[in-house]
């Protein structure tokens, strides 16, 4: 799917670098009063790097909340760009539990 090809969805990039890198301040608040565990791909890459996830589950937990995020933050936000990160959202994680 589009959503989910690193090479040509800037989307799917967008889920490797904190979610509080990349909003504006006045989006920060809000972000964090809807997000309580903010996670992002590069963090878990992080953590099974450094051992700090030590079975697959544990990644997979983490990977799922990545994408659970990215759709509890955007689904209620009508800005096209925000609506298109819930779906690749919502596609990643039912990616996901069929890979897993």
């Amino acid at each position: 799917h589009d959503y989910a090809n690193p090479r040509t969805s800037y989307y799917v990039a967008n889920f490797n670098v904190p979610v509080m890198d990349q909003l504006h301040d006045h989006a920060k608040d809000e972000y964090r009063s809807k997000v309580r565990e903010p996670m992002d791909l590069g963090k878990v890459e992080n953590e099974l790097r450094g051992g700090r996830l030590t079975g697959a589950w544990q990644a997979y937990d983490k990977m799922d909340l990545v994408f659970a995020n990215a759709v509890l933050y955007h689904r209620d936000i009508e800005h096209e760009q925000s609506q298109r990160i819930a779906k690749c959202g919502q596609h990643l994680r039912r990616f996901l539990r069929w890979v897993a």
